[in-house]
């Protein structure tokens, strides 16, 4: 091939990648398959007409990675009370604020400029779904999110898939498509999708404050146990029953262990406590430990606590469940913390603190024996000198 024949090639290659370019951003009109739906109409009027018909929403995006809890799959489930749960994490309550803001945003999205009906384009804007693009590990380009929002019968009463955003007029816009709509737009309006179903959840754990704990007491399997206390709501944890002739080393332990549930957060939801509602005796899951934590008002909040190692022995995370709680607020713990009953995972560091071990905070006090005196004698100086 001469260089003239290349230089040809080249430049049909590129105006045929032009020319695609041009088709899934142009403005187009609607094609007959479309829903009739005009510039700055509501690109999904059922919504705002039907909010209060709304019993579930699924909201999936594509290319999900299972590592990623923030691509999980999100179905939330509107109760009798009219109250939302998580359904994909095991029915916890969903903030309704979150859920309502969610619909609110979606209902108000005005179509700003129609775009491509191509579907063979779709990919272009991310509204293509299912999305069956191959990609490789790499390639960090927009996806679309489909979201669902069906009656109490499972019948859809939107489906809107979400594609890329982009910055038109100075203003963020967002390319979208009602699912049985062969017509993309330009959307006005701006979504939030939270991260995964943990994004629509107050996800603090329970929340004991640092100047409400006056003792916890930690027991382990093999019979060790760690008792801390303190008479003083701002003073220092110290251990109880410390043995003859040892001695509290590490104040700081002490105290992180006393505060470990001032503030956490946990990270995972599943179905599989050990909580004890029924008070008859429910036992704690083989190899968990123990955490009792008793506030200054009599209150008592048991955890269960099951540690997840490394190879070397590092905690790297943990899953623990509310056993049991008694004194104040204990219904209102249990009806959020002890449904089903589920288990919360936390992060290491918390996992540490409610795991410790007396050996960790106390050691041998004995002061050291000294050893043998020198003789003494001729050629050998008195002790003490130089």
């Amino acid at each position: 091939m001469n260089a003239k024949a290349f230089l040809i090639l080249t430049l049909l290659a590129g105006l045929a990648a032009l020319g695609a370019w041009f088709l899934a951003f142009r403005p187009a009109a609607p094609t007959p398959a479309s829903t009739g739906t005009q510039t700055g109409e509501r690109l999904a009027p059922a919504l705002a007409e039907r909010a209060g018909d709304i019993a579930s929403i699924e909201i999936i995006s594509a290319g999900a990675d299972p590592s990623d809890r923030a691509t999980d799959p999100v179905r939330l489930e509107r109760d009798e009370s009219g109250a939302w749960r998580l359904a994909s994490k095991a029915g916890f309550p969903a903030e309704t604020d979150r859920v309502r803001q969610l619909v609110t945003s979606l209902s108000e999205l005005r179509t700003a400029e129609p775009k491509t009906a191509n579907p063979d384009l779709y990919d272009r804007l991310a509204v293509q779904w299912p999305d069956e693009t191959e990609r490789e590990a790499d390639d960090f380009s927009a996806r679309p999110t489909l979201v669902r929002l069906l009656d109490a019968g499972g019948n859809p009463i939107s489906e809107i898939v979400l594609g890329d955003t982009t910055f038109a007029a100075g203003e963020p816009r967002r390319y979208a498509r009602v699912l049985r709509d062969e017509q993309s737009w330009l959307v006005s309006g701006s979504v939030t999708i939270p991260f995964g179903p943990l994004g629509f959840a107050n996800t603090r754990f329970v929340e004991l404050p640092r100047d409400s704990v006056r003792s916890v007491t930690i027991a382990h399997p093999n019979g060790e146990i760690l008792e801390l206390t303190r008479d003083d709501p701002e003073g220092d944890f110290v251990v109880a029953n410390i043995p003859d002739g040892m001695a509290m080393t590490n104040q700081a332990l002490a105290n992180n262990t006393g505060n470990a549930l001032a503030f956490v957060n946990f990270t995972d939801i599943e179905i599989g406590g050990t909580t004890d509602v029924s008070g008859d005796g429910n036992p704690f899951p083989d190899g968990a430990i123990s955490a009792a934590y008793t506030t200054f008002d009599g209150a008592t909040v048991t955890l269960a606590i099951e540690p997840e190692t490394a190879e070397n022995g590092a905690v790297e995370a943990g899953w623990v469940s509310v056993h049991d709680a008694t004194g104040e607020q204990s219904d209102e713990i249990l009806a959020k913390f002890a449904t089903n009953p589920l288990r919360f995972k936390l992060p290491a560091s918390t996992i540490e603190s409610l795991t410790r071990r007396p050996s960790e905070l106390i050691e041998d006090s004995a002061p050291e024996e000294a050893g043998p005196a020198l003789p003494e004698g001729p050629g050998l100086p008195p002790p003490g000198d130089g």
